[in-house]
């Protein structure tokens, strides 16, 4: 069949395109840098009955500094010189489904690549993305010092300021079964490959890949309150540089790493404005590194989640608090890492009005590498909706990041401006 029958066959295709466009100011103790960056983006999804494709790219233009340099700046050494980046971001993903109402059984595959700069996605708030940003008053998720790539596996570890080409993909298989009103059962396996593409970018962010699988039950308990539990499984081989005082490349160490987390989880809808989630369970994690022992532990895991909402000032007031204990891959050791992170999310929407105030942190429990690491984010914004896909956004950010007690990140203050455009046509 030729290829461009394929989109006129398809039951649906929709194109997507949008932009946002910001003008930030980034301030820590040495230097004050004037920034503009603008990232439009396209995805083109086609839909079946049962399959769907997609497609998207997220390009980032940005010139920093577009001051002069200050006089902190030139007293410490540091002048920047103006500069103009372009960084990519492109995807990809397609997913076909089989069975009847009661049992499916669905095939997924994603990759995406990207040039980017975790440094700068910090600042700027986040990855390019080819979808649609978040709402106002939307709770960002956690990054945990790297934003995590479309694969399903979460890499966390420091921030380095420089391009690098990133990769990802994830190949996956899931059944699911509805053995009664109340009950169903569901199983999934699959493939995930992340992190540095080429010799200087695994250097820094090992490329990690392995085998995944999980198992799940989910009860409905009542209206009001539902039961899960969950197994899941991780394998990992990463390529991790060795450290060196020289500028000299060595050859990679083979680094594996292995966990296993069991979870009972409640959902509770509390009253009509109040909900809260829990989950608690235990964990294993075991991690082999050359000519080092082996070093395995049992933590437990767990997470809280409340959500309230209400009516303040004829708006509508939304909290979100989460707190999470949990093992991840840590992408600068490539060995799995115990963690700590929480968040904190109010907002308020009214009208075409919508604020955000809110923060998230992140502490590294254990690690067999002795990576210690500590990160702080936090935002405020103020949005209005101009109509016709058009809005604008102004607000303040705050992010540092401590790497065994040394800073990756500076604390460093962002105040910007910006103006977002999204538009959605069925073809």
């Amino acid at each position: 069949m030729p290829a461009l029958l394929v989109p006129i066959l398809a039951q649906a295709v929709a194109l997507q395109l949008g932009d946002r466009t910001e003008l930030r100011v980034v301030r820590d103790e040495i230097r004050r840098d004037l920034e503009a960056e603008t990232r439009p983006r396209i995805n083109l999804e086609l839909t079946w009955p049962r399959a769907s494709l997609g497609v998207g790219y997220a390009p980032s233009l940005r010139v920093a500094p577009i001051d002069s340099p200050s006089t902190r700046e030139r007293s410490n050494g540091l002048v920047p010189q103006e500069r103009f980046s372009v960084l990519h971001a492109a995807n990809g993903a397609g997913a076909v489904s089989f069975g009847s109402g009661r049992t499916t059984l669905s095939l997924s595959q994603s990759v995406s690549w990207a040039l980017r700069n975790f440094s700068q996605e910090v600042f700027s708030g986040g990855a390019p993305s080819t979808t649609a940003p978040l709402a106002p008053g939307q709770t960002p998720p956690p990054t945990q010092g790297v934003p995590s790539s479309t694969t399903s596996s979460t890499q966390v570890g420091r921030t380095v300021s420089r391009d690098l080409h990133w990769g990802g993909a994830h190949s996956g298989v899931a059944f699911s079964r509805l053995l009664s009103r109340n009950h169903s059962f569901g199983v999934g396996l699959g493939y995930d490959v992340a992190g540095g593409l080429g010799t200087t970018a695994r250097n820094f962010y090992p490329l990690i890949h392995g085998p995944n699988g999980s198992m799940s039950v989910h009860s409905t308990l009542s209206r009001r309150t539902q039961l899960s539990s969950n197994l899941s499984s991780n394998y990992n081989v990463s390529e991790v540089s060795q450290p060196t005082a020289l500028l000299q490349p060595k050859p990679f160490l083979v680094t594996k790493s292995f966990m296993i987390v069991l979870r009972e989880t409640l959902a509770h809808q509390i009253s009509r404005s109040f909900s809260a989630d829990v989950s608690a369970g235990a964990g294993y994690s075991r991690n082999y590194q050359p000519n080092q022992p082996v070093y395995g532990e049992i933590l437990p895991t767990g997470t809280v989640a409340l959500k309230h909402q209400t009516t303040v000032g004829r708006g509508t007031l939304s909290t979100h608090l989460s707190s999470e204990i949990s093992p991840q891959v840590n992408s600068f050791s490539g060995t799995i890492d115990w963690w700590y992170s929480s968040a904190l999310n109010v907002g308020w929407q009214r009208g075409r009005w919508a604020t955000s105030l809110g923060a998230e942190g992140d502490v590294s429990l254990g690690s067999a590498a002795g990576v210690q690491y500590r990160g702080l984010r936090g935002w405020a914004t103020v949005a209005y909706d101009l109509r016709h896909g058009f809005s604008a956004e102004a607000g303040t950010r705050a992010i540092w990041e401590q790497v065994n007690g040394r800073y990756t990140i500076l604390p460093s203050l962002v105040g910007f401006v910006a103006l977002n455009w999204a538009f959605a046509q069925p073809l």
